[in-house]
């Protein structure tokens, strides 16, 4: 009888963890290396020149930026709400001098440091498209990046890279 009662009770807290913890499906379409390949900014296309060679490392639920030159220009916790169409995402901008493998974690982002809100698609097993509005600024609905607004529009394709020679997705000095 104990066993049952303690059964039941795990059984019943169950759906109050799996609410709390990220889509796995999404998670895993978006864990590896992307290269950009197409940006927008406040309604700019970016050239051709300020891209390339920039890409993006998703780790469990961080998501870090780097330039051509291989220096990070970005580093946030994220999550995300598949439950809304688009699906939601929110990114919590983490401090530059954090090492990565530090923050690299399922802890949620917090409200503290700026917030970054969007949507994402995924156009096929190797393409998705990130929309967001930049701290203060009302999140996208749409996938544009309307002149004068403050949204940006990245399309990333996936770039497979051995595990082997990636140790972290922190910069090398």
């Amino acid at each position: 009888m104990r066993f049952v009662c303690l059964f039941a009770a795990a059984m019943m807290a169950i759906p109050t963890v799996a609410e709390e913890q990220p889509d796995d499906t999404m998670m895993e379409k978006m864990q590896g290396r992307w290269e950009i390949v197409e940006g927008w900014n406040r309604g700019q296309s970016l050239a051709k020149s300020e891209i390339e060679g920039s890409y993006v490392m998703v780790k469990t639920n961080q998501i870090t930026t780097f330039d051509s030159d291989q220096r990070q220009t970005y580093q946030a916790m994220f999550r995300i709400d598949d439950s809304k169409k688009p699906v939601r995402i929110q990114m919590t901008a983490l401090p530059r001098t954090s090492p990565a493998e530090e923050n690299n974690s399922l802890k949620q982002p917090t409200e503290k440091q700026p917030a970054a809100s969007g949507i994402l698609k995924f156009v096929d097993e190797g393409k998705w498209v990130l929309c967001y509005a930049l701290p203060g600024a009302e999140p996208p609905t749409k996938f544009e990046s309307a002149k004068g607004s403050k949204t940006m529009m990245f399309v990333m394709e996936r770039r497979k890279v051995d595990d082997g020679l990636v140790q972290s997705i922190s910069p090398q000095e």
